[in-house]
């Protein structure tokens, strides 16, 4: 929606995403979070004919991915990743959240929009995990993180 200068915007996914193996049993896909939701809001200043200062917000939450485990015995005797095909998708990563927030100015020209905003994304610096790696030096399994609280400076021009 948008009405005098305000916009929002609202979506939810709630869904199970399963496949069955060639033994015939049932499992979880890596995509089978099982929820999904998004929430922005926003607000445009016009400041002058062709110029609007924006601002907005997003929140995104989701249900963990689903992941086959690390066979560590395995992945040390082997010197690389081996993955338990034993329990394929039987793992779940936590869940997903991150808030992100904007601002900056649009430029409207008669055949170009001069896009120039502040992106900060992860505002709350969570620590979503990406994957789990076996990491060879240690002879262990290691957590990779997504990015933490990044801002950013854009330009974009669209014609």
């Amino acid at each position: 929606t948008y009405r005098d200068g305000f916009y929002a915007l609202f979506t939810a996914s709630l869904f199970q995403s399963e496949y069955r193996g060639s033994d015939g049993v049932w499992r979880n896909t890596a995509f089978n979070s099982q929820y999904i939701g998004n929430a922005l809001f926003g607000k445009e200043f016009r400041v002058g004919n062709n110029l609007v200062l924006t601002f907005d917000t997003k929140l995104s939450v989701s249900g963990g991915r689903w992941f086959t485990p690390i066979d560590l015995a395995q992945s040390m005797a082997f010197g690389d990743e081996v993955y338990d095909e034993t329990q394929p998708y039987s793992r779940q990563y936590p869940a997903f959240f991150r808030w992100d927030a904007k601002a900056g100015l649009r430029y409207n020209t008669r055949r170009l929009t001069h896009h120039l905003f502040l992106d900060f994304t992860n505002l709350t610096n969570r620590r979503n995990v990406y994957a789990y790696r076996y990491f060879q030096g240690l002879n262990t399994i290691s957590t990779q993180y997504q990015l933490g609280f990044t801002p950013d400076f854009v330009y974009r021009v669209q014609f």
